[in-house]
């Protein structure tokens, strides 16, 4: 079955093992039932010739993956900006959701909108997804729980309305919102309908092949106007994906705005961070005197461990203080003073594996690619299942063309993601 993995790369420009070996070929073995044949040959020659069967094993390979306001500061992020977007411009905002799946990100733009005081004739949202069921049902606008499950967002009742157990989303917020079938790796009428003040476009690009992230990263950049805001997902670095666009503070929006001033093009997928130019100079770390894999503090754990069953002493707090500032340092794109913190977090707690994982972000923005695959080491030892970490990891394979070693941590991201419920596993080395 090696050509059908081979004919899911090339015609949909998915990695199949970012998906699932198993998924792939579950998929094309129940299409070859559904459709009655017997042989796979057979069964791909009619999928190469027929566009609907086509649609019908992709729709099987997409998972709608998505809930309301997912994240959480992509959206509050999007709808500050969007306020001063409306005062420089004073023109209706134009935004667009590429693979919107079944619609919970293109609605939580829109109520994001208007609980920042946004009038229905201030903005419009349009979004694209390539599978014509996932937008059936975006249209219809009727959710389960699951897709409430974000922490602290906000859910006004004139926005969300309940409907026998469910949540439907209210005319207004449905009026707001444009739905099109539509490719981001193919010209289509809504990317052509540019230039798009913001553009959504989260957690997709990890599943392509680097030849699909390369097509799909030119024509987001076409459909974006200069100054735009880009809006990715957690394991989707700009520096990476689209080269001179300039992250936005806090980095958990995960946001970029797009350069005014055209620069020249590189290849997207391929590059990392460099260091700003008006970074301060800092002694750490140095490349010559390049830190070890294991400090020594890291490997004397077990004066460190605290036992499950202790209350919270003292210096836990007080580590947790640290690591919220070291994370706030970063944010802020202070990254000596970031790094000097989150060091100081790691070495106090050797086993956190949130402050492991600072410490990778840190060292990418500081260029320092082999620093930061150790970071992601220790954070995926003491967290196998740390969801970020994985995604990250798998785009820093990517862009050193570790091919092989990308494709394997895309299965077990592909694994933890959809682990529902599944709890961010601490393991002490």
């Amino acid at each position: 079955m090696n050509e059908a993995l081979f004919f899911v790369s090339r015609s949909f420009g998915l990695l199949p093992d970012s998906l699932g070996t198993g998924v792939v070929l579950g998929a094309v073995k129940k299409r070859m039932q559904e459709t009655g044949i017997a042989e796979p040959g057979d069964y791909l020659l009619l999928a190469e010739s027929s566009r609907e069967e086509r649609e019908a094993l992709r729709d099987l390979l997409l998972v709608p993956e998505t809930w309301f306001f997912r994240d959480g500061e992509p959206f509050a992020h999007f709808a500050r900006w969007a306020a001063h977007r409306k005062l420089d411009t004073k023109k209706p905002l134009r935004v667009l959701c590429i693979a919107c799946a079944t619609g919970e990100e293109a609605y939580s733009a829109a109520a994001s909108l208007f609980l920042k005081g946004f009038r229905p004739e201030d903005f419009t949202i349009y979004a694209m997804d390539a599978s014509r069921r996932f937008l059936d049902r975006a249209r219809i606008g009727r959710y389960g729980t699951a897709s409430l499950r974000e922490k602290g967002a906000e859910f006004p009742q004139d926005l969300f309305l309940k409907d026998q157990g469910c949540i439907r989303v209210s005319d207004r917020l449905r009026n707001a919102v444009q739905f099109f079938q539509g490719n981001v790796l193919q010209t289509t009428d809504v990317l052509s309908n540019a230039p798009y003040d913001a553009v959504f476009f989260r957690n997709a690009l990890i599943y392509f092949t680097p030849e699909a992230q390369a097509r799909a990263a030119r024509n987001v950049d076409a459909a974006l106007a200069p100054g735009g805001l880009l809006v990715l997902g957690f394991a989707e670095p700009p520096s990476v994906f689209f080269p001179g666009y300039e992250p936005v503070s806090p980095a958990r929006s995960f946001s970029a705005l797009k350069p005014v001033a055209k620069e020249p093009k590189r290849t997207a997928g391929r590059e990392l961070r460099s260091i700003p130019a008006a970074l301060p100079a800092f002694s750490l770390p140095h490349k010559e005197k390049r830190p070890q894999p294991a400090p020594a503090a890291e490997r004397k754990p077990l004066a460190l461990q605290k036992s499950p069953a202790q209350k919270p002493s003292e210096s836990a707090v007080n580590v947790a203080g640290l690591l919220a500032g070291a994370s706030k340092l970063a944010d802020q794109g202070d990254l000596a003073a970031a790094w000097d913190a989150v060091t100081e977090v790691c070495s106090k707690d050797p086993a956190n594996p949130e402050a492991c994982f600072l410490a990778a972000q840190v060292s990418l923005a500081l260029d320092r690619d082999e620093l930061a695959e150790t970071w992601l080491r220790k954070t995926l030892f003491l967290a196998p299942a740390h969801v970020r970490a994985l995604g990250v990891f798998r785009v820093l394979l990517l862009t050193q063309g570790r091919n092989e070693e990308a494709d394997l941590m895309g299965r077990r991201l592909f694994r933890a993601e959809r682990t529902v419920g599944a709890p961010r596993e601490r393991r002490d080395p």
